[in-house]
């Protein structure tokens, strides 16, 4: 819970807005499965043919990554289940 208010902190004021819209507190984060997750994504798309939710999600942290940093995107993305952070950008792969 603390990393997406952390997140959200560093969020233009607009987007933030987005990222808080329908949120609300709960005491444990949900969490889903790669496929449902894709396919809430797609589902804001009205599972529109042509859009492939697995690249929307690809575009978007790849935008994250660019304005946010390694640091941040990094936090959020080992909060993430491991089938979902393989969506995650390889410039932010484990250092080793």
């Amino acid at each position: 819970m603390e990393e997406a208010v952390d997140l959200a902190s560093q969020l233009p004021l607009m987007i933030k807005g987005v990222y808080y819209d329908g949120w609300t507190l709960r005491d444990k984060p949900e969490k889903f499965k790669k496929e449902e997750f894709a396919r809430r994504v797609h589902a804001q798309f009205e599972f529109d043919d042509n859009v492939n939710p697995a690249e929307v999600i690809r575009a978007v942290l790849r935008v994250m990554y660019r304005h946010m940093g390694e640091g941040e995107i990094r936090d959020v993305k080992f909060n993430m289940p491991k089938e979902i952070q393989e969506w995650f950008p390889e410039e932010i792969a484990p250092k080793g």
